[in-house]
């Protein structure tokens, strides 16, 4: 991993003076997380990771960088603030697929620790169970992957192994999760999309605004998670 310090992310200069890479450049700014800038051609990008608290860690990206002008992507100021209220919401808890190593059926839930509810549901089976993925996830998530899962759907949270899932599971090996997009679905997922749909004019307010929209919604998610962290290792 690419460790810089803050200085070598804060301006279009210096972001310019890093080589073209693949691989992001990252910045520690809390416990477990980093904020990560990848060094494109053209505009780079802003990324979080986090530690899952399991030896690992996940990558998500989230926006552009204004490498090039005002008028398009976040900040470095803009970017570190919106990669903690992610981080924020990435270690609220964590959704996880556990199952045995051998094949059968799998549990699709949620928990703040994983590795607990691991155990807890150890004690009351006969197979030797495992944690075959874990990435972060709120309630929300979790009903959705319920729903996309239905037709493999046996009794509470447990589901067949079947090839729609295994596909899922071996998706998540990437450790990359794509941005969800503006509030009401559909519609652009970067700042790069979302700009160039708008007047040049309009594209730095634009894409600020969307990110201190994203910024809303993570806090009120954060705070009404807070309020039912209590149910997350109930099933």
């Amino acid at each position: 991993m690419n460790v810089m310090t803050s200085e070598n992310l804060e301006t279009r200069a210096a972001r310019r003076a890093l080589p073209i890479s693949k691989k992001p450049y990252y910045i520690n700014i809390g416990r477990g997380v980093s904020l990560g800038y990848r060094r494109n051609k053209t505009f780079g990008s802003w990324s979080v990771r986090v530690a899952d608290g399991n030896g690992s860690s996940w990558l998500k990206a989230f926006a552009d960088a204004d490498d090039n002008d005002d008028a398009h992507g976040l900040t470095f100021k803009e970017a570190k603030r919106l990669t903690r209220a992610l981080a924020a919401r990435m270690k609220t808890s964590f959704i996880y697929i556990i199952g045995a190593a051998d094949g059968g059926p799998v549990k699709i839930g949620r928990s703040a620790n994983p590795s607990n509810r691991l155990a807890e549901l150890q004690t009351g089976h006969h197979q030797h169970l495992q944690i075959l993925a874990s990435f972060p996830g709120d309630q929300r998530q979790e009903c959705d992957l319920h729903f996309q899962f239905i037709a493999d759907h046996i009794k509470g949270e447990w589901f067949h192994r079947s090839p729609a899932i295994c596909t899922f599971m071996e998706s998540l090996e990437r450790r990359e999760m794509k941005m969800e997009g503006p509030p009401g679905g559909g519609g652009p997922k970067t700042t790069k999309e979302l700009s160039q749909q708008v007047k040049p004019e309009r594209r730095i307010e634009t894409s600020r605004h969307y990110a201190y929209n994203l910024n809303d919604r993570l806090a009120t998610t954060h705070l009404a998670s807070e309020g039912t962290a209590q149910g997350a290792d109930a099933d």
